[in-house]
């Protein structure tokens, strides 16, 4: 093993991010801490999380450009956390929590990590806060690689000795703003779920001071909450981190815990906790695996979470894409289970009103269909939201699932993506909603200042591959636009499914686009933005039986992307033909997607004006702050006519 003792300070900086509610106490010593630990190229970036007095800079580092304080209000830490990391002006982010101090040698020793272990979410051991100020802790300590699995036994990593690459906290989706714990926990496995090494880097050389004091965040934790959470958190990403069957019995440790305080707290803290906030119970899949429903779901979650009081019954059935749809006997055997926890959690928690992610076709129709009536049995208020569609082929084809239907859907509110989509729920005796799927605001606009050259077109395809998705489609269309332009170039990015990276390269060659064309497989955040801001043209003729409204579509139009598709779902909603792109007729028809992108390589100014209202198009109906505030004023509305209904009684 090597030690980074002796390290470089050339080379970008790092930047040290903390948030920070209230603890006065510890502020002194943090901006001491600060002013002496960071280096020339070095950066801070501070959230105040709704402090009472508000943080200021001391008058010794108010005019320090590379400390920055943003106060956005009380926003909890996880939200905290993610701005602050977002705002983080170099790649390289080190977490402290205010009332910990990082010894001189952690930045440099942190950055000189992470350029060997780009991939990897870095540690360093931590001192008791006893320690002598000053020191740099011992030399001559190892570098060790642990695997996720380790983290099942319990969690003996600090938050505040954390580092990592900024691109895998974007590729993870950043923290959740749901959880009023674990945060550091959830934080790591998700990122080690999505990763292909599932292992983690911790330097033996203690490089933080630990606070463990009683005003610390996590003495407030009520210990049932804490325990529960910490189980839910494990359970999420159980599937695909695979620890050994043997660790279950660690579980045990937080359930005889968790039942322990549940005897034992105070039943006034319990039943005030929160009163004033409506309890929403979200039923919903989230990642991993990352598809867009659970997208949805989660950015649904954290909207949610900034009015009301959520806690969330999550629903994991498949640990990859290609699993989504396939039945198994343990498929099965996880809808029970997760029943009974269901019906264990409203009788416990009785929550005011559900929030459920339904499934409108195959046997996951069936399985949503008999936990929504036992909440309807207990009387219980459910908002759903349809990510898909498949109800009216349903009930087309069988009576009983008409009948089913009817008793789920009626006098309860269902979100659909589009006006295309009413067609699912008439006849239900549903209230209706209307609330579009969103993409997040690319942070480098496309330039609309010049003109295009009538230079070959980049084509872009992105999702999936999965055949109905259309990539074999896709390859044909330029295969044969190439006999008229032979320097068109086709992207093609996606996770495996039912298509294997060797399967698309292999229909590149027989289309002769062996030699422009490149299969990227899954990629992730820098990567797939980096596709969109080099690629002209987005194409998706999309003939998926459950298609609704895909966030592909919409991340293509937020980066000025013209976009050729098929009239699935509401995609007929999102593109107007001839002027943010245009709808294929047929959707398996090569030539027909050839002539149109031979169309658009032909005519620059054309491309320019569909450019420019795809952009449009995305500002108008598709920002995420649009769907932030159609959500949060759905269940507005909810909430007046609930007192209504209640005075009326």
């Amino acid at each position: 093993m090597t030690s980074p003792g002796n390290v470089s300070l050339s080379g970008d900086g790092i930047t040290l991010v903390t948030t920070i509610h209230n603890g006065q106490a510890h502020w002194p010593g943090y901006f001491a801490n600060l002013a002496e630990i960071l280096g020339q190229d070095d950066h801070a970036v501070i959230i105040d999380d709704g402090s009472t007095p508000a943080v200021c800079l001391p008058q010794t580092l108010a005019h320090d450009a590379r400390i920055t304080l943003l106060s956005p209000g009380r926003i909890g830490r996880g939200a905290a956390l993610n701005k602050a990391i977002a705002a983080a002006p170099s790649a390289l982010i080190a977490i402290q929590d205010v009332d910990d101090q990082s010894l001189p040698a952690r930045l440099p020793a942190m950055r000189d990590l992470l350029s060997r272990y780009p991939g990897h979410l870095v540690f360093c051991a931590a001192l008791p806060a006893s320690w002598v100020k000053g020191a740099n802790g011992a030399d001559n300590k190892e570098v060790l690689t642990l695997k996720a699995t380790r983290l099942y036994r319990g969690n003996p990593l600090h938050h505040s000795a954390l580092a990592l690459n900024k691109r895998l906290w974007r590729d993870a989706g950043g923290y959740d703003e749901t959880l009023s714990c674990c945060l550091d926990l959830d934080f790591y496995l998700r990122v080690l779920a999505q990763s292909a090494h599932q292992s983690l880097i911790f330097y033996e050389r203690p490089l933080i001071v630990r606070h463990k004091g009683d005003d610390r965040h996590y003495q407030a934790i009520l210990a049932q909450n804490y325990h529960r959470t910490a189980l839910m958190v494990r359970n999420r990403y159980r599937t695909c981190l695979k620890p050994p069957l043997w660790m279950r019995a660690y579980d045990l440790r937080h359930y005889g815990r968790a039942w322990q305080a549940w005897r034992t707290q105070n039943r006034k803290t319990r039943q005030t906790r929160q009163q004033h906030k409506k309890h929403i119970l979200a039923m919903v899949h989230l990642p991993p695996p990352l598809h867009g429903a659970a997208i949805m779901n989660q950015r649904a979650i954290n909207v949610l979470a900034k009015h009301y009081r959520v806690s969330v019954h999550e629903l994991r059935f498949s640990h990859d894409i290609a699993a989504i749809g396939r039945s198994s006997l343990a498929k099965y055997g996880r809808a029970v289970r997760y029943g009974v926890a269901l019906f264990w959690r409203i009788l416990t928690q009785r929550p005011d009103l559900v929030y459920a992610s339904f499934a409108p076709s195959g046997p996951a129709f069936w399985r949503d269909s008999f936990y929504a009536l036992m909440l309807r049995a207990i009387r219980l208020p459910i908002v759903f939201h349809l990510h898909g569609r498949g109800l009216k082929t349903l009930r087309d084809k069988s009576w009983l699932a008409g009948f089913v239907q009817k008793r789920v859907f009626k006098d309860q509110t269902a979100i659909i993506l589009g006006p295309a989509l009413m067609p699912e729920i008439d006849g239900l005796g549903c209230q209706p909603a209307v609330i579009a799927n969103c993409a997040d605001t690319p942070e480098t606009p496309r330039d609309f200042a010049h003109t295009p050259s009538q230079s070959p077109l980049r084509i872009l395809y992105l999702s999936n591959l999965i055949r109905s998705k259309g990539v074999e489609t896709v390859i044909k269309a330029v295969g044969i636009a190439r006999q008229s332009q032979p320097d068109l170039y086709l992207d093609i990015a996606g996770a495996e499914a039912d298509l294997s990276a060797a399967d698309v390269i292999t229909l590149c060659k027989q289309a002769g686009l062996e030699t422009n064309s490149t299969c990227h497989g899954p990629v992730g955040y820098d990567e797939k933005t980096r596709l969109f801001q080099t690629c002209d043209l987005f194409v998706f003729p999309s003939r998926y039986a459950n298609e609704a409204q895909p966030l592909v579509v919409l991340e293509a139009l937020a980066h000025a992307l013209p976009v050729i598709c098929s009239d699935a779902g509401t995609l007929s909603d999102v593109i107007t033909d001839g002027q943010n792109g245009y709808i294929l007729r047929n959707a398996n028809d090569a030539n027909e997607l050839a002539g149109l992108i031979l169309k658009l390589h032909n005519s620059p100014e054309l491309r320019l004006k569909m450019a420019k209202a795809a952009h449009e198009t995305f500002r108008a109906a598709f920002d995420a702050n649009i769907f932030e505030s159609r959500l949060t004023a759905l269940f507005e509305r909810l909430d007046k006519r609930a007192i209504t209904n209640a005075k009326a009684r």
